[in-house]
């Protein structure tokens, strides 16, 4: 039996949970209910509990406070939140503190039981492997490969004094007398797969014991070097050779190892290869290349083995994707997913091409949504659901494990985005209203930027051009203009300290009056009442 306590400050919920649900049938027993977050921490105090039922908005210390007081101080507790609150911010702190399930009031017995049991699942499931995985360790801790592995990773590292390293591998007889070496991190990929050994990506520790079993026999048979464990169940290679000619039996090894795992394991590795370097005890600049290398993995996921020193030539600071960015917000704007597709292509195969690494690369992808959401905020989108999950789709796209994957969530939302960009413009907006528009927002500084400017511009009568315009909005050139400047203007005063005269300059007024006058008309305040307030 798995124990529970259930956390609300409202009585009533609380006894309804506590006395409606058939604790005993669903494997649980329920060991106590608080009513806040601090009696319920006091009770954590004395009490072991496997899973704490909490709702968020209570007195003295709410359910996200008591969420992240488990999540450092009893992390085999398991959390499920209960809400009135369908925010993304809320579900983004529940990711953090690791919280189980966030549920939605008002719940059902039948719901919250259904969760209970999936949760149980996920229990049984994650105890059985620790068995598995303690056996393991046990056994591996009290053999010679442990204290192999661990004098390995202080070499490579660079941790000890050259003469503590000379005595950890006399001790170990470890043998590395070569006229060159280098390092591989050879990096597991999961996937959804299922085999003997369950969800391989839960699986990870387990699995890198197999990786390092099949690599060290291939590295021993091939007098390649030594083999050991790491940090973040990674597995390392030192190889050692006689000089840098003989650096290709490095390469022919690691594509065995990866060979072999698909074969056997059915699963896909990485492998970093870091600087060649003389000296034995220089090993730290190959090891810090490599970690640095394996980095590269999650743009050049079609590249399984990468070598530093058959990139680093290759490799950019920065790309010029602005034209590409302005064409896809083009294309959400009239819902061209096709276009959008192939943009998104054209954006990737630039940051493949620089071999950017994973952060850099995030941040161009997520330039993308920062600048769609700003189409949504400019045609006074925000109560959208694609404005509202900004948020959501920024912090995916970080979380993604390969740039495949985070371009996926770019597609998502610039097709989301797109979609509800049609719906709110109706189905008979024409390609000339949202160019227009388009170029209204690109051009609004402009003083010169008039009607008859932008029918010009169109090649389109001014006639056709109102009627289109005033179908497609709901408003006319001049009252788009006039709106889009003083949102511009308004985000000016609330952001910077430039005089008004050079906001009105900014936004398209020559005449600063004129623009106090048009401002007071829009927003009802002139420039200094406005600034006044918010500032």
């Amino acid at each position: 039996m798995y124990r529970v306590i259930v956390v609300d400050d409202e009585i009533l919920v609380r006894e309804a949970i506590c006395e409606n649900i058939n604790w005993g049938d669903l494997g649980f027993e329920l060991v106590g209910n608080c009513e806040n977050g601090k009696d319920a921490i006091n009770f954590l105090k004395e009490n072991d509990v496997d899973v704490v039922l909490t709702d968020i908005c209570m007195p003295y210390l709410d359910g996200m406070q008591l969420s992240e007081y488990i999540y450092k101080n009893n992390p085999n507790t398991h959390i499920i939140i209960f809400s009135g609150f369908d925010e993304f911010e809320y579900a983004k702190k529940a990711i953090r503190y690791h919280v189980e399930e966030y549920m939605l009031k008002p719940i059902t017995a039948s719901e919250l039981s259904e969760v209970l049991i999936k949760l149980k699942g996920r229990i049984d499931a994650q105890n059985l492997y620790n068995q598995k995985v303690n056996a393991l360790r046990q056994s591996f801790y009290k053999n010679k490969t442990y204290l192999k592995s661990k004098a390995l990773m202080n070499l490579m590292m660079g941790t000890q004094t050259k003469e503590e390293n000379i005595k950890d591998l006399k001790d170990l007889d470890i043998e590395l007398e070569a006229a060159g070496y280098r390092i591989a991190i050879i990096n597991i990929i999961f996937s959804n797969k299922q085999n003997e050994y369950g969800d391989m990506k839960q699986q990870s520790a387990l699995m890198q014991f197999v990786v390092f079993n099949i690599s060290e026999e291939i590295v021993k048979n091939r007098n390649g070097g030594e083999v050991c464990l790491g940090n973040n169940n990674k597995v390392y290679i030192i190889f050692q050779f006689s000089g840098r000619k003989d650096m290709n039996l490095s390469n022919q090894i690691c594509e065995e190892i990866i060979e072999k795992v698909l074969q056997f394991m059915g699963m896909s590795l990485t492998i970093a290869m870091g600087y060649y370097v003389n000296d034995l005890y220089d090993l730290s600049k190959s090891y810090y290349s490599a970690e640095k290398t394996l980095e590269f993995g999650h743009v050049l996921e079609d590249l399984k083995i990468i070598d530093v020193e058959k990139i680093e030539n290759k490799r950019k600071e920065t790309i010029e994707i602005a034209k590409e960015v302005e064409a896809i917000c083009l294309a959400v704007r009239l819902n061209e997913k096709d276009k959008i597709k192939n943009l998104l292509t054209l954006v990737t195969e630039k940051i493949k091409s620089a071999y950017l690494e994973k952060n850099k690369a995030i941040l161009y992808l997520q330039q993308i949504i920062h600048e769609i959401a700003e189409i949504l905020q400019s045609n006074e989108m925000q109560n959208t659901q694609a404005y509202k999950d900004v948020d959501k789709y920024l912090f995916e796209i970080a979380m993604s494990p390969t740039l495949e994957a985070a371009l996926m969530k770019v597609e998502q939302y610039s097709y989301k985005a797109g979609k509800e960009i049609a719906v709110n413009k109706g189905a008979g907006l024409k390609k000339y209203a949202v160019l227009a528009m388009d170029f209204i927002e690109k051009n609004y500084g402009n003083p010169e930027l008039t009607l008859q400017y932008i029918c010009n511009y169109l090649g389109i009568s001014i006639s056709r051009f109102s009627t289109l315009f005033k179908k497609g909005f709901g408003e006319t050139f001049m009252e788009a203009l006039i709106r889009i400047r003083m949102q511009k203007a308004k985000e000016l005063i609330r952001n910077t300290d430039l005089k008004y005269y050079e906001i009105a300059d900014k936004v398209g007024f020559s005449d600063p009056h004129y623009f106090s006058i048009a401002f007071k008309k829009v927003t009802g305040k002139t420039p200094t009442e406005y600034a006044r307030e918010v500032r």
